[in-house]
């Protein structure tokens, strides 16, 4: 099937209720921008979420610019390290051959990779 996000909190809630506990990336490169949708759409708003994690969200913000585009490296290389990979038409699947992730872009502060 296609892969999706899930709220970890909503899927151990007995309530069950569907909405937006769910988010399906169309591509392993949107995988970044559907998390912080989801993030504001729904973990934000999520009452099974409890309220310190809320609370530590909120502290550590957004980012900035230079920080995204890491994160966004680091989820397509993470996604194709599990083995996930675009379809024409059914979004992001699983089941490919995992890629072993790069060490580019990913330097420490004395300029030598962690692998």
């Amino acid at each position: 099937g296609q892969v999706g996000i899930r709220c970890v909190h909503c899927a151990k809630a007995t309530d069950k209720v569907r909405g937006t506990d769910v988010s399906y990336p169309h591509s392993i490169s949107g995988i970044c921008e559907s998390v912080k949708e989801f993030q504001r759409v729904h973990l934000d708003n999520c009452h099974n979420v409890p309220q310190d994690l809320r609370n530590a969200s909120h502290k550590l913000g957004s980012g900035t610019a230079s920080l995204k585009s890491v994160l966004n490296n680091y989820y397509v290389q993470a996604a194709r390290a599990l083995g996930l990979f675009d379809t024409q038409d059914s979004g992001v699947r699983a089941g490919g051959e995992p890629v072993p992730m790069s060490m580019a872009g990913f330097q420490t502060p004395g300029g030598e990779g962690n692998g």
